[in-house]
């Protein structure tokens, strides 16, 4: 069965290490800084939690002169794991040395380099299990003993016990000075129990730094299905994008199953033991989607066990090295091709550690001095076979090079060391220097044949002594010539490693940036296309390319000019130069892709014999130039206002529809301040703008006033939005201004006719509520059911009629600046009573629940704030079906008093939901068709709720039901 989802926090953590039934501590650095330990460790160190933070020799320094912290610092030199059984260890617990015996792990956790950064120490007591090996029978014989002692003592002990009833009567002032030391000691573990619990504290930190900030990837693995429990930043960008907490293994990385690793978690969780693979090659996907790699890490399972000991999940260390791996397999290659080319060359390449001195001799070079291939040789045995007339200086010049840093080049014979043959070697060698190490390398070449060459030819000089003269001179030249042939050599030797360099610079440089290159023959038509080449084009890499193939997939409307421009590049006349971009039709999967070549040609004999280049995919370039572009029209083509500006409120944008409302050209404005356009009773809008932007905040359908070229005053709303570059930095604003003057002046005689019209209905409809109130008493004890009836239900028209003009009357106040607010101090309780009793006798179809709150003084306006609350409780019965609860709640939070309906109706969309409050607005549904209103309740109410300083919301859910807050400050208010 697939376990609930869960996330350890840092509690839980902590609960894994301290309830763990093996002692488990981790220590970091040289210094073995004690950085986690549970209770279990702690406890067989004889120690508390202040051990924490410190070294391992601090903490339990009786376990100086004992083998484990010398043991602790190799593993920590070396990376290699150390595991003893029934290791002897002497620790002071309970205030005295005693020894006791342990079977332990000594774990090297390392990063993704292959470098240890902590140390996890598991141990198990098992003193118990070696005394029983060690005492065997001895200990039935001291039992026997102990019980034979044991009943002299109890003879002893019950004399002793009659003489402590005699003496308890005299232990009354004993006893009351030993409960003020209880008294004391009860305040004292207070004290530890605050400092204790500091502690933990302070754990939960470490081990939340340990867990999130390691180097390392960390997983905890539940259960048998191994659902992942826990991950670390570090294990998660193994996956980038799979989603792995909660979900079992095979289900988050499926590939796993059938692969050998699968097999090794299955033996972990069944046999308890740890596991730990160095360089183990896991076929994984990096994401979902993506395609399977060959991938190799470094990582440990450990078992995790519960408090019955019982295996229960797996903890997983792991460093992917996949680039490590590859990286020292191309050394590997590249050495042993060196190899076969030192080898051909018959060259014998050997180096000395500058530091150690010591020699590192070849196969090759070895036969030179006459020893066997596998024979050790020493740096001092090959300075021996060199010729006694050349060994000194020899040795000298491989001392200055190394100490000096002068080359080393020298031509001597050597002795065989077994079969005495003389041969003569030419060394050249050097001081390198890598990863912070010198090594003098250098090598020999044997030039036997050349020196006995030159030998002969002094043999045969002294028998043509007659032409001795002659010759003198040519060997001068020739020396010259020799001297000059080995400066030349010397330069080619190093012009060729600075173009090996530059190749290798500038394939590094191609690899980064994507650039495929390409080489044609126009004679032959081969053609050449990099691996780069090949990837712009989705062309198979071991698939040969030919030029007809590219020229078929040239995208089809720009084939041909493109060919004709290949024919002008060829042209000895007019060409020689190629840079052009245009469409192809990749090979793999038909994508139309645009792409940037650039080539030249060279020619022999006025003929194009080689045509390379450089082949670059601009798709993504060419997209955001056309997304630009339609931007750009998009903005000088809109109604709108379009500006942006920096945060010194200086114009570095203006659009056409800029021009037509404020009447400025773009010329006029870019480079001008903004408050060009702020009337001067609004100056102070702007840096209130730019403090918000600078937060980040996004200002939306802001309504005010600006001025235009002529000196007009419109109405304007306002959009203004921080603009960030790719990082997130703002960098600018950006600000949409609408001309909303028309709607204002329509808003305004709307407003005008209807509180003309209210006026002028409220008249006669409150004469008719005279005659229906005074008909109501006259029918009052009529027989005529259906009259008195009807009267009632005209009465009840009347109420709703009046209310409906009093709000509209209350739009017109309120939108001319003529409501008045008459605060005063009330209890909102009472008040939330009171209109809940109203509405209880005017509709008795829902239950109406009040959780009060605590009595809490408002200053607002008692008759407005109750209408509020009237609007909300109407709404919530008009929209739920009839016998639904409506619950009316009074919370104070943050000095605010928080007042909410909450109703099971039919609830309101999210796109409504933001709406609600809008004058005349009112949502439209199937349900909602048959509940009359006009959509001013609920915005009267939120304005006069603003007009309290506080604040109106609502959220909903469709089919459940809806819930309206307002919120009001506590602080007092002045009278408006």
């Amino acid at each position: 069965m697939i376990q609930p989802s869960r996330r350890l926090n840092n509690d839980q953590l902590l609960n894994i290490l301290t309830l763990s039934k093996d002692a488990t501590a981790i220590y970091t650095g040289e210094e073995l800084i004690i950085e986690i330990a549970n209770d279990a460790i702690i406890g067989f160190w004889g120690k508390d939690r202040s051990v924490i933070g410190q070294s391992f020799i601090e903490a339990v320094p009786e376990l100086v002169g004992q083998p484990f912290f010398g043991l602790l610092q190799e593993v920590w030199r070396t990376g290699v794991t150390y595991e003893a059984t029934d290791m002897a260890a002497q620790l002071r617990v309970g205030g005295r040395l005693q020894w006791f015996y342990y079977d332990f792990i000594y774990r090297a956790i390392k990063n993704e380099k292959g470098e240890v950064y902590c140390i996890l120490h598991t141990a198990t007591d098992v003193t118990a299990r070696h005394l029983r090996i060690t005492e065997g029978l001895e200990r039935e014989q001291e039992l026997q003993e102990e019980i034979t002692a044991t009943n002299e003592e109890l003879k002893s002990a019950n004399a002793e016990t009659i003489k402590a009833n005699e003496a308890l009567s005299l232990s009354k002032s004993q006893l009351v000075r030993l409960n003020a030391e209880l008294e004391q000691r009860v305040s004292l573990k207070g004290t530890e129990l605050t400092t204790a619990r500091q502690e933990a504290e302070r754990q939960r930190d470490r081990i939340k730094r340990f867990f999130m900030q390691a180097p390392a990837g960390i997983c905890i693995l539940d259960g048998a299905e191994f659902v992942f429990e826990l991950i670390n930043p570090l294990y998660q960008q193994l996956f980038p994008g799979r989603e792995l907490l909660g979900k079992p293994l095979l289900e988050a990385v499926p590939e796993i199953k059938g692969a050998p690793i699968w097999d090794v978690l299955q033996d972990v969780y069944q046999t308890g033991k740890s596991f730990e693979g160095d360089e183990l090659l896991i076929p994984l996907a990096r994401t979902s989607d993506g395609p399977v790699e060959n991938r190799y890490f470094n990582f440990i399972y450990q078992a995790r066990q519960d408090e019955s000991g019982l295996v229960d999940g797996i903890l997983v260390f792991v460093i992917e090295v996949t680039e490590q791996v590859n990286n020292r397999k191309a050394v590997e290659q590249a050495k042993e091709n060196l190899q076969m080319a030192i080898d051909a060359a018959e060259l014998g390449p050997y180096y000395i550690n500058t530091t150690d001195r010591i020699f590192h001799p070849s196969a090759r070079l070895k036969e030179f001095f006459g020893f066997a291939p596998d024979e050790e040789v020493p740096y001092e045995a090959a300075i021996n076979q060199i010729h006694e007339d050349y060994r000194q200086a020899a040795a000298d010049l491989v001392e200055a090079a190394i100490t000096k840093g002068v080359r080393f080049d020298m031509e001597y014979p050597v002795v065989g060391f077994h079969d005495g043959k003389i041969r003569w070697v030419r060394g050249i060698g050097e001081v390198q220097h890598h990863d912070g190490k010198s090594y003098f390398t250098g090598v020999l070449h044997e030039i036997t044949e050349r020196k006995l060459a030159e030998k002969q030819q002094g043999e045969y000089t002294k028998e043509l002594q007659s032409i001795n003269e002659e010759m003198v001179a040519s060997n001068e030249e020739l020396a010259a010539t020799n001297e000059e042939l080995i400066a030349t050599q010397q330069r080619l030797e190093h012009i060729n490693r600075e173009l090996a360099e530059s190749t290798s610079r500038l394939r590094m440089a191609i690899e980064s940036t994507n650039l495929g290159t390409w080489d044609y023959n126009p004679q032959t038509h081969d053609l050449y296309w990099s691996k780069e080449c090949r990837d712009v084009y989705g062309y198979p890499e071991n698939q040969p390319v030919s030029f007809s193939a590219f020229s078929d997939h040239l995208h089809p409307d720009d084939r041909t000019w493109v060919e004709k421009e290949i024919e002008k590049a060829i042209d000895p006349v007019k060409g020689g130069h190629y840079d052009l971009s245009f469409r192809i039709v990749r090979f793999d999967n038909a994508e139309t892709r645009w792409v940037k070549v650039n080539g030249r040609v060279y020619f022999e004999d006025d003929k194009a014999v080689q045509f390379i280049g450089t082949v670059l995919d601009i798709t993504e370039l060419k997209e955001a130039e056309e997304k630009s572009a339609k931007l750009a029209a998009i903005i000088q083509s809109s109604d709108d206002a379009i500006i942006s500006k920096t945060f010194d409120s200086v114009i570095t944008s203006w659009n056409t529809g800029a021009q037509r409302i404020f009447g400025y050209r773009a010329e006029e404005m870019i480079g001008e301040s903004i408050y060009k356009l702020i009337p001067a009773d609004r100056q102070d809008e702007e840096p209130e703008i730019i403090k918000q932007l600078r937060s980040g905040e996004r200002i939306q359908h802001y309504e005010t006033k600006r001025q235009t070229k002529d000196g007009r005053l419109i109405d304007v709303s306002l959009t203004i939005s921080p603009v960030k570059d790719s990082q997130g930095n703002i960098i600018g604003i950006s600000k949409i201004a609408r001309d909303i003057t028309e709607k204002k002046l329509d808003e305004t005689r709307k407003s005008d006719f209807i509180g003309m019209v209210s006026h002028e209905l409220k008249t006669p409809l409150t004469s008719l509520g005279a005659i229906i109130q005074v008909a109501n008493a006259k029918l009052k004890n009529s027989e005529d059911v259906f009259l008195t009836g009807a009267m009632q239900k005209a009465n009840l028209q009347v109420k709703r009629m009046t209310a409906m003009i009093n709000g509209f009357l209350n739009i017109s106040r309120l939108e001319s600046g003529k409501i008045h607010i008459a605060k005063q101090e009330f209890d909102m309780e009472a008040l939330i009573s009171d209109v809940i009793e109203e509405a209880n006798i005017s509709a008795s179809t829902h239950l109406i629940h009040f959780v009060k709150c605590a009595p809490v003084l408002v200053n607002a306006d008692y008759e407005k704030i109750g209408s509020v609350i009237s609007n909300y409780i109407s709404n919530a019965i008009k929209y739920s079906p009839n016998g639904k609860n409506i619950e009316v709640l009074c919370v104070i939070k943050d000095d605010q008093v928080v007042v909410s309906v909450k109703d099971e109706g039919i609830g309101i969309k999210p796109q409504d939901i933001n709406k609600i409050f809008d004058r005349y607005y009112r949502v439209e549904t199937v349900h909602t068709k048959r509940i009359s209103g006009f959509g001013i309740g609920l915005y009267l109410s939120s304005e006069i709720i603003k007009r309290h300083g506080g604040r109106a919301w609502a959220d909903s859910q469709i089919g459940v039901g809806s819930t309206f807050y307002f919120s009001l400050p506590l602080e007092a208010f002045e009278e408006t």
